[in-house]
């Protein structure tokens, strides 16, 4: 599934015919920045995902568990979704993205 947005988006992993990317966030001033993920699901049926997302700065990590479903060949992204994290306060900048224990299923 492609959309007009998709060179902006960087990838963090694909599998099982499924694409996590990510995007950065920034407020006007941006003194404050944030992750917004997109999950995509190229499969004919729909997937049920796991997995723990990690932000990291130079002082702080933060980790937050994720967990959903998405139906077959579509996308997810953003706040209303659980996707978008902007975790620390002041001049913290992001500097490392990650996930750990992606899990994906085929659900019925």
């Amino acid at each position: 599934m492609a959309t007009s947005t998709d060179w902006a988006w960087k990838p963090v992993v694909a599998s099982d015919g499924v694409l996590i990317e990510y995007i950065f966030f920034s407020e006007k001033e941006g003194s404050k920045e944030g992750v917004v993920m997109k999950i995509v699901n190229n499969n004919d049926y729909r997937v049920r995902y796991r997995f723990t997302v990690i932000l990291r700065s130079s002082e702080s990590v933060f980790e937050k568990k994720v967990e959903g479903s998405i139906e077959a060949r579509s996308l997810l992204t953003g706040d209303g979704e659980g996707l978008f994290w902007a975790p620390f306060e002041g001049t913290e900048s992001i500097g490392e993205i990650g996930l750990r224990g992606l899990n994906l299923e085929r659900e019925q």
